[in-house]
């Protein structure tokens, strides 16, 4: 059998400030803690720099419906705007970054966020103004109709 070259086997062995117990793959012997150490979200100090830097913006559930809105008015569709970044919305991050020549890391940096809500400025006002809207009369119950009949009503 022919050795592995140095690159495909340093891949697959984990870096040891990635074990919690700060031993190798190879060295530990309970193979179900590496399974749950694998699966708990990575902390903060831990977190790739772009990924980290999103999170520092904090950016709520409208405010990420506003980057879809703005992503999709510039011809990059999430295919909704639901305010969770899944993978589509992910890609098309990289893809507005990519075309702006911005590093296409598919997480967005303050500086990045404001340019892109600036960019679709027009498209973000319409998408506010329509949140600010009523619900169609249609929904509504109409403000003449009488409240229901009491109990007492019913009965002589």
């Amino acid at each position: 059998m022919a050795p592995r070259p140095a690159a495909v086997t340093a891949e697959a062995t984990p870096a040891p400030e990635s074990n919690p117990a700060g031993t190798t793959a190879s060295a530990t012997a309970n193979p179900s803690a590496e399974t749950a150490a694998a699966v708990q979200p990575a902390p903060e100090a831990a977190r790739p720099p772009a990924e980290a830097e999103e999170a520092a913006l904090r950016l709520g559930t409208a405010d990420r419906q506003r980057v879809q809105v703005a992503l999709t008015a510039l011809g990059f569709d999430t295919r909704g705007t639901d305010g969770a970044f899944g993978p589509r919305t992910r890609e098309m991050i990289t893809a507005w970054q990519r075309a702006r020549n911005h590093p296409e890391t598919g997480y967005l940096t303050a500086a990045e966020s404001q340019a892109l809500l600036r960019e679709a400025q027009p498209a973000l006002q319409r998408f506010d103004e329509d949140k600010k809207k009523p619900v169609a009369p249609s929904r509504r119950q109409p403000a003449s109709a009488s409240p229901p009949a009491s109990r007492t009503d019913f009965f002589p």
